[in-house]
């Protein structure tokens, strides 16, 4: 292994730096590996099938709606999960959340979006 001028394996190399009192990660950061696309997209299109399954099958029993409203709000943070690892913003991610729970919770009547606008005005006015 050879780095700029520095040749030998990797035993040897942590050696040199470690005998001149110097520590290897100041001077090397592991590769971050990206995280794909396709993850973030895979829970939103798993969202909006539980979404309009919540919305659209009104004949189900109401085990099976609490299922797929559990479903929906596992995928709601598994996608806010991945966006925080994609862009490491703890806003984007608090709002991502947010948003798909309570998006979740209307479609399977927990709350109406009547209640939802009244709760936003409410929390706007207290500013």
């Amino acid at each position: 292994m050879k780095i700029g001028q520095l040749e030998g394996t990797q035993e040897e190399i942590k050696g040199f730096f470690e005998d001149h009192g110097l520590k290897v990660s100041d001077y090397f950061q592991p590769i971050e590996t990206s995280l794909h696309y396709f993850w973030i997209v895979l829970p939103g299109i798993l969202l909006v099938i539980f979404l309009g399954g919540l919305s659209l099958l009104d004949s189900a029993s109401e085990s099976h709606k609490k299922f797929i409203y559990i479903l929906g709000c596992l995928s709601s943070i598994w996608m806010a999960t991945t966006i925080q690892l994609k862009f490491k913003n703890a806003w984007a991610t608090a709002f991502v959340a947010a948003t798909l729970i309570i998006l979740t919770s209307v479609a399977y009547g927990v709350i109406t979006p009547k209640e939802v606008i009244d709760e936003v005005k409410t929390l706007k006015n207290k500013e």
